[in-house]
């Protein structure tokens, strides 16, 4: 009750401004807010792809998970909304300028997915960033992001059960087949993590997915201590997967 009183009592001295626009008032206000859209349905019932116009295989899938791409380590992913417009601008005030606050709208899109998935986690377990890039932002935005669903959700964030383990080449000008590549064994197990992850639920939180390789590659990690589920949730995911769309910064 006292930090939300601080809260509040600073944002009655300091009004927030929109980290889209600049607008006073809200963090993201609603002429932004407006602007954000939902991945269209219907999507992969796995990796939440939009089939965009395929035709889903048993079970709601996607080509991609029936043939495999996706990790059986991975058990599904959420995405919240569609990466473009305010959404990339948040992410990029957030990642990029070092506007910390533009973590709580985002999050805020990612908490009301995972609610309205209707699936139950134990704790959860933000995706490890590459140590040059929390080097030169002095921070890794999942931890900002993890912070903030935790609260939403009444969840322990745990930042010490795993890490990155190996250096990589940044994703975002990788293709699909390439991004797979790249990460694989980039992350691993923290000594002494397994017992709180045994018999557990784990949910993965990052802010963009594209072709779901980072997640995947952190899930293979996690999964050695064998959790019950592992679930990856994330902020946003470009319209069109493509070999320049961003992945998460390693």
């Amino acid at each position: 009750m006292a930090l939300a009183g601080a809260r509040a009592l600073l944002d009655l001295i300091f009004p927030p401004r929109c980290v889209v626009c600049g607008a006073s008032g809200a963090d993201l206000c609603a002429v932004c807010a407006g602007k954000i859209r939902r991945p269209p349905a219907p999507r992969c019932a796995r990796c939440d792809t939009p089939l965009a116009g395929e035709i889903a295989a048993p079970g709601g899938l996607c080509r991609e998970c029936v043939t495999g791409v996706l990790a059986p380590a991975l058990d599904r992913i959420i995405v919240a909304v569609v990466y473009e417009g305010p959404v990339r601008s948040a992410v990029h005030a957030l990642k990029y300028y070092r506007k910390r606050r533009a973590a709580l709208p985002l999050a805020g899109l990612a908490l009301a997915a995972w609610r309205a998935s209707g699936l139950r986690a134990d704790v959860i377990v933000p995706v490890p960033l590459r140590r040059d890039r929390v080097r030169s932002r002095g921070y890794n935005q999942a931890d900002l992001l993890a912070a903030s669903v935790a609260r939403g959700a009444a969840l322990p964030v745990r930042r010490d059960l795993l890490a990155r383990v190996r250096d990589t080449a940044a994703q975002a000008r990788l293709t699909a087949s390439e991004r797979r590549r790249n990460v694989v064994g980039a992350f691993g197990l923290r000594p002494g993590a397994a017992p709180a992850l045994t018999g557990r639920t784990v949910l993965l939180l990052d802010d963009v997915v594209t072709t779901g390789a980072t997640v995947q590659a952190a899930a293979s990690a996690l999964r050695e201590a064998r959790p019950t589920a592992i679930y990856a949730l994330a902020v946003a995911r470009p319209p069109l997967p493509s070999s320049d769309a961003p992945e998460p910064d390693l």
